[in-house]
């Protein structure tokens, strides 16, 4: 037994340990909704930074895309005329292993027309399609999909986010669909432990939520 008392009374006068694990920085869903909003502008900075770029490479091996210019009715003349030229050759001087062209001059220069313009309408899409602004920095008191990065808030505590009652929303649902921030929730009046977002309706349980939670911006 005194061995047993020995051993409880080592083990209660044992040093405590606190850790030495540093506290976030702690801000307000005004704040968060801040950061938000200007990574938002940065990634949408960026991707236009980056077609842009990929506009001046495409520029560079193929030539300009923002006109139909001199240089490439020359081009194209240059073709038609060396087309015609084969065609003629072939009418004066027979070749029996050499497939002849005239009849087919006219129907290449239609396939390869329609061809072409799928595929390069395909690539000029993407390449040329203005990054729409809206789809990065949202309105109306969201965030666009693209734009929405949830990340650059791990290194903070936000201090009076309201807890959704309801289910919170899908960050894979429809890319056209904006991200609400919720910067403003109001207090149902018959019941002002719960309240709902002004802008997209969702529910939330205001119980854990300080004041500034619920103020309008």
């Amino acid at each position: 037994m005194s061995n047993g008392k020995t051993q409880r009374s080592r083990r209660s006068s044992a040093p405590v340990v606190k850790s030495t694990a540093l506290a976030l920085p702690q801000i307000t869903r005004a704040q968060a909704n801040q950061i938000l909003k200007a990574r938002a502008v940065e990634l949408y900075q960026d991707a236009r930074s980056a077609q842009q770029q990929q506009q001046r490479d495409f520029e560079a091996q193929h030539g300009r895309a923002d006109r139909i210019d001199a240089a490439l009715l020359g081009e194209l003349q240059h073709l038609q005329l060396r087309f015609a030229a084969i065609a003629a050759r072939q009418q004066r001087q027979l070749s029996g292993q050499e497939p002849k062209v005239n009849k087919f001059v006219r129907s290449l220069g239609e396939i390869i027309g329609d061809v072409t313009v799928a595929v390069a309408s395909e690539k000029a899409l993407e390449l040329f399609t203005p990054i729409d602004e809206r789809e990065y920095v949202g309105y109306n008191g969201s965030l666009g999909r693209k734009g929405y990065d949830e990340s650059v808030l791990a290194q903070y505590q936000i201090i009076d986010d309201p807890k959704r009652a309801a289910t919170a929303q899908d960050a894979d649902a429809d890319p056209d669909e904006p991200v609400c921030l919720h910067e403003t929730v109001e207090p149902y009046e018959d019941e002002p432990t719960r309240g709902a977002c002004a802008d997209c309706g969702a529910d939330f349980d205001l119980t854990g939520a300080e004041p500034d939670a619920q103020r309008t911006e």
